[in-house]
């Protein structure tokens, strides 16, 4: 008989390709073995999974039943294989998210202080809106995340690192108003209402709408523009003279939060990525302190 594992595979690539034969060519093995292999799966459940015709095999109730537990069968078992080649190098793997803006700065300080203070952790390393990141420590899909929204979540907890500050900055010439080719940003509700009150309705197609506001700063560096931009990122292309701000324009705040769950699988490493991850944003931290 079979294994187990191979069995569940053969059932899925049946299920998929509505065919004997065609499984066994797309596995590469006999249609006697996918015979063999079904025959013996059925046996182990205690009911039929296919009704076999000319036209082909057709999945049983309880066969379509079964299809969603076999999937998340095998997923399981190659999410299991992985960590385990992982753990031949690494005692623990540790799953982080940031958000995008905060990959390339504040993410990979992170990950610099847990390269250097926890050596035996291997960093996986992902980015998507912190939203997202809660509900998949929800899930017990993540470990530790990075990002601006915060939400009330059982389970999940949201710790303020410190506040990016966004400024209104423009690539349009000293004798352009600086209105023109305004790119709205979509941040969150509160912002979007603050500019829409500021600069009044932004009709498309004479603007540009920017749910990334970086993606906001990359496009003034390229075409003149006017933008509100996180000034921590953009403080260089200011400086240089590439950006300028505009004076008159309000300043607003918005925390950055890290991520983490209240029942963590490894507390030790929690921990440490909190310590890290504290130690790393410091500076911005002290730097809001004293402003």
């Amino acid at each position: 008989m079979s294994d187990l594992n191979s069995q569940v595979r053969t059932f899925l690539h049946v299920a998929e390709l509505g065919s004997f034969v065609r499984a066994s060519e797309r596995m590469f093995v006999t249609q006697a073995a996918v015979t063999t292999r079904i025959k013996a799966l059925e046996q182990w459940l205690g009911y039929p999974c296919f009704v076999r015709s000319r036209h082909g095999a057709q999945l049983t109730s309880q066969g379509e039943h079964f299809l969603n537990y076999a999937r998340d069968a095998v997923t399981s078992l190659e999410e299991g294989r992985r960590a385990v080649r992982r753990l031949s190098t690494s005692r623990i793997s540790y799953r982080f998210m940031s958000q995008f803006l905060l990959l390339e700065t504040v993410a990979l300080d992170w990950v610099y202080w847990m390269r250097t203070n926890a050596p035996e952790v291997s960093i996986s390393l992902d980015s998507s809106h912190s939203l997202a990141a809660a509900e998949l420590i929800i899930k017990h899909e993540l470990d530790f995340a990075i990002g601006y929204q915060a939400q009330a979540m059982t389970g999940v907890h949201f710790e303020k690192l410190f506040d990016e500050v966004l400024v209104l900055a423009t690539s349009v010439t000293l004798d352009t108003n600086w209105r023109d080719h305004y790119i709205a940003i979509d941040w969150d509700p509160d912002l979007l209402a603050v500019q829409q009150h500021l600069f009044g309705e932004i009709e498309i197609p004479q603007s540009v709408t920017a749910p990334f506001v970086d993606t906001a700063r990359m496009i003034m560096l390229r075409q003149p523009a006017s933008a509100y931009v996180v000034e921590r990122v953009a403080r260089q292309q200011i400086d240089d003279g590439r950006l300028r701000l505009v004076d008159e324009a309000p300043r607003f705040k918005r925390p950055v939060h890290v991520i983490y769950p209240d029942k963590p699988r490894y507390p030790e490493v929690q921990n440490l990525a909190l310590q890290g991850i504290r130690d790393a944003t410091r500076e911005l931290s002290d730097m809001e302190s004293s402003s």
